[in-house]
């Protein structure tokens, strides 16, 4: 209230206002609740917008919440590939995997389920096109291959394809080393061990 509408010389009190009659609380009582099914089940809504819930249907959401929130574990799973990955790709010599779809089938045999979804779907926007929704599925292989490599340098089968790539583009040392300092490529030292082992492979071929 204003000073306009205050008595003059006389303390402002807050407005009162009237207790809701027998007769009113009675009809909000009798007013139909309004049934719902969502996922979780079927639940009331009463008039005023309150949702009702039927008994236990609170703990099986929380139980429900906590066993998503455990499904996808993303330390585990980027353990689960650095390991599969320096089998596959280090040790057996399989070639690197780009391809998304063929990406994300290795990425569920290893037993990373979920990982490659969810950064799928932290860098794709609805407003995407399905050109640009294709080059992020690229570009998240990419991703959890440089998330390996941060675990263990020794899971560089793409950073050292990467460094193949910049040398042959006669990219300098301090080219690949800042390439190297982003996770994108190896170190200097590997990518020059690298290419002596190719000279020797090539050599030998060419003698046979």
């Amino acid at each position: 209230l204003t000073k306009n509408e205050r008595n003059v010389g006389q303390p402002w009190k807050p407005q009162e206002f009237p207790a809701k009659s027998k007769s009113a609380e009675n009809k909000e009582s009798q007013d139909p609740l309004v049934e719902k099914d969502p996922i979780f089940g079927a639940v009331q809504e009463q008039p005023n917008g309150d949702v009702v819930l039927p008994a236990g249907m609170l703990e099986t959401i929380e139980k429900s919440f906590k066993k998503l929130s455990e499904r996808c574990n993303l330390k585990k799973e980027v353990h689960l590939l650095k390991a599969s990955m320096y089998s596959n790709f280090i040790v057996k010599k399989e070639k690197p995997i780009y391809d998304p779809t063929k990406f994300k089938a290795f990425c569920k045999s290893v037993g990373s389920t979920y990982n490659f979804y969810h950064i799928m779907a932290a860098v794709t926007d609805k407003r995407h096109s399905p050109n640009k929704i294709l080059l992020n599925e690229l570009r998240t292989a990419t991703i959890i291959y440089k998330m390996c490599y941060s675990l263990s340098q020794q899971c560089n089968a793409m950073q050292i394809d990467q460094s193949l790539y910049l040398d042959s583009s006669n990219i300098n040392k301090e080219g690949i080393e800042t390439q190297h300092q982003l996770g994108d490529t190896c170190s200097i030292k590997t990518t020059d061990r690298v290419m002596t082992v190719l000279a020797e492979q090539h050599y030998m071929c060419n003698k046979k």
